[in-house]
């Protein structure tokens, strides 16, 4: 069975044995069950010119929990009985496959919603308790900036809490420096029922103190020895382990030993917003494109490519004195008629000196290579097609340098904070039927930020 688990099953029959086999496959791939006889000589040695493919069966045929009998012409006027069933599968999977959410976050939900309903009836102050159905979800989008975007989430958190109005948030969705600032508050497991003065200090403490030694010999041996460990343990390190120890120097002092998994706590009563951690895979082979990539970060201060930027927006005024350097990049594109667009516009530099300026100020070694865990998971190939799935028209996933990566050893993370700046796509997840998001923007050109967006 091309696609399953198991692929396929050998065994010797003998008159009178009963075998069973189990087959492990997603149903809408829609797998074939092939049989094939193979007879044998008296010595054992199987007969290449005496066998034959004698079973094709589309698995569409069978229905959940009911048997099929089979019958396969063996020799003469004795027949190979197959019985065929199908159930789904019970087992506790490492990889769960589809699209709708997983029962922990339904779970998470259920409770949220009733700690939402009492907070929006104070905030609003009604007299009736509100339905299921006329409790929104509500979520925060907060996006990147280093240390700017860190203090700018806690001091609008704080402000939230004061207002008694945190506890009507069901997301909060982080990437780069706001997710520092989210990191640290789901260490403890009922922040959002407390005032944020004392992270909120912590952090100021941190980001006021002498920062000269944290590239002193003595700390980058330790650094080393940290990555050295890591690789004993047979954890891949790069670049970016190195920043992050750097960073937790910076950001706590020392390496905090504190994972994702550690965060369930926070949430299993519901008793905060659920925590989403945005990260991207991209093509580690395509690194180094203006569009996307950043090597000077912004992690305590403004940076060279946050100029580098201001010089290339696309405003009137600006477009006016370089109007010779854009290209309209969709001006002869005719999209899908189910795909969503934005216009888009290309600003090139003229020259060896400023194609070398682009490529320095937007060259990232900042990604992280781990284990692709869908290694050899192959998509179903009207994938496209389905209502729930969605692509720019900019975005040919089965062309280069799209392609995915299913064959891949490995998949690149990076930071989206240095790609696009946002964290909303897990919120544009149908199946979350987030209502109302506010975005929170720590951009260099418009910080702290606040706009909001509602669906019908």
């Amino acid at each position: 069975m091309k696609g399953s688990c198991e692929d396929s099953w050998q065994t010797t029959l003998e008159s009178g044995l009963v075998e069973a086999f189990h087959f492990h496959y997603p149903t809408y791939w829609e797998p074939e069950l092939n049989a094939h006889l193979q007879h044998c000589s008296r010595d054992g040695k199987q007969d290449q010119w005496n066998s034959s493919a004698t079973l094709t069966m589309p698995l569409k045929l069978l229905s959940e929990g009911q048997e099929m009998t089979v019958n396969i012409p063996a020799s003469g006027d004795t027949n190979l009985e197959l019985k065929l069933h199908t159930n789904t599968c019970s087992e506790h999977l490492d990889v769960r496959l589809g699209v709708d959410l997983c029962g922990k976050e339904k779970s998470f939900l259920h409770k949220r919603q009733q700690l939402v309903a009492a907070a929006l009836k104070n905030a609003l102050q009604l007299e009736d308790d509100l339905l299921d159905h006329e409790v929104p979800v509500v979520a925060i989008m907060a996006l990147g900036g280093g240390c700017r975007a860190m203090a700018g989430l806690y001091g609008q958190l704080s402000g939230l809490k004061k207002l008694d109005l945190l506890d009507c948030i069901t997301y909060i969705s982080g990437a780069s420096g706001s997710a520092w600032a989210m990191s640290n508050l789901y260490e403890d497991a009922n922040w959002s029922r407390k005032e944020l003065e004392r992270p909120i200090n912590d952090a100021k403490k941190q980001m006021t103190k002498n920062k000269t030694s944290t590239f002193s010999l003595e700390h980058l041996m330790d650094y080393q020895r940290k990555l050295s460990q890591r690789s004993k343990e047979s954890i891949s390190t790069s670049f970016n382990d190195l920043q992050a120890v750097a960073l937790e120097n910076i950001l706590h002092d020392k390496v905090r030993d504190f994972k994702l998994s550690d965060q369930q706590k926070a949430v299993n009563q519901g008793q905060n917003p659920l925590p989403l951690y945005f990260a991207l895979n991209v093509k580690e082979n395509q690194m180094s494109t203006l569009d996307f990539n950043a090597l000077w970060s912004n992690t305590l201060a403004a940076n060279l490519l946050d100029v580098w930027n201001n010089l290339s927006h696309t405003d009137e005024s600006w477009q006016q004195l370089i109007q010779s350097k854009i290209r309209n990049t969709e001006r002869n594109c005719v999209p899908p008629e189910s795909s969503t667009s934005l216009g888009t516009s290309w600003m090139y530099p003229d020259g060896l000196r400023l194609s070398m300026l682009r490529d320095t100020l937007t060259h990232c070694p900042l990604h992280h290579p781990v284990p692709n865990f869908l290694k050899g998971f192959q998509m179903h190939k009207d994938y496209c097609q389905e209502s729930q799935f969605s692509m720019w028209k900019d975005c040919q996933l089965d062309q280069s340098p799209n392609r995915l990566t299913p064959s891949e050893d490995d998949i690149c993370l990076v930071d989206p904070a240095y790609f696009i700046n946002t964290s909303c796509p897990p919120l544009l997840r149908q199946e979350r039927k987030v209502d109302i998001i506010f975005s929170f923007d720590y951009s260099l050109d418009r910080p702290f930020q606040v706009s909001f967006t509602m669906s019908c």
